[in-house]
């Protein structure tokens, strides 16, 4: 099934001599599969950088028109990036705007967006990939979690369960992880404890956290967590 995936963005890739990467990534920032005519840019960063500014981007434009967006656009003097966005993962094209046929988004969105559908389709169907993200890993095995947050290193929301507020709170923690490293650059986990919950804050990868409030009691639940983390990498 991945074969196929892959060969839908392959698709992607050569509808136009402007496109140069092709990514698919879950909503969490995890990459999926990627394809690229020059391999310039590490598609692992692609993948979470542009799930943090899909996560936000309709996190702000739910908020101030009630709508959700189909897409996003970040344009740069030489290139734009397009985040399709579907149900549950993200396909990211990087786009040169430096070639002598220019990329026109109108004459192109709708054959993109239906194989981004496709993608979606037989990502969401296929068993192989219908299997719970880190955030429902953490909810369904630990038990006593309130809250679970992925965001990136920087401080932006990836996703949340029972969190509100996620950009504020993903900016505290993003600054507090900030001032750990600032100690060290090695800083694996921060971990906040108060007389009935806790906050856990551990490093997912080199790119993103993971912010857990469980309650008090438990006295293995920290490490459970971090084990959960490790094995969802």
């Amino acid at each position: 099934m991945l074969i196929k995936v892959t060969e839908l963005l392959g698709t992607a890739l050569e509808s136009h001599v402007a496109i140069k990467d092709a990514v698919l990534c879950t909503q969490e920032g995890v990459i999926v599969a990627a394809a690229s005519k020059h391999q310039d840019l590490d598609p692992r960063i692609i993948a979470t950088v542009s799930a943090a500014i899909a996560w936000v981007g309709r996190t702000t434009l739910e908020k101030v028109t009630a709508s959700t967006p189909t897409h996003v656009t970040l344009v740069t003097p030489h290139n734009q990036v397009l985040i399709l966005v579907q149900a549950n993962y993200y396909i990211i094209l990087v786009i040169s705007n430096d070639e002598s046929t220019p990329f026109v988004l109108s004459e192109h969105i709708q054959l993109l967006k239906s194989l981004a559908a496709q993608i979606e389709l037989l990502m969401t169907t296929d068993p192989e990939f219908v299997t719970a993200n880190i955030l429902g890993r953490v909810v369904q095995s630990i038990p006593g979690v309130i809250g679970v947050m992925l965001l990136t290193i920087d401080g932006l929301p990836l996703g949340s369960v029972g969190f509100e507020d996620d950009i504020e709170i993903a900016g505290l923690v993003g600054s507090l992880f900030a001032n750990g490293l600032t100690f060290s650059k090695h800083t694996d986990h921060i971990l906040l404890e108060s007389e009935t919950n806790n906050l856990l804050i551990v490093r997912v990868d080199e790119k993103r956290l993971l912010a857990v409030t469980y309650r008090n009691g438990t006295p293995d639940t920290c490490e459970q967590i971090i084990d959960t983390v490790r094995q969802s990498v």
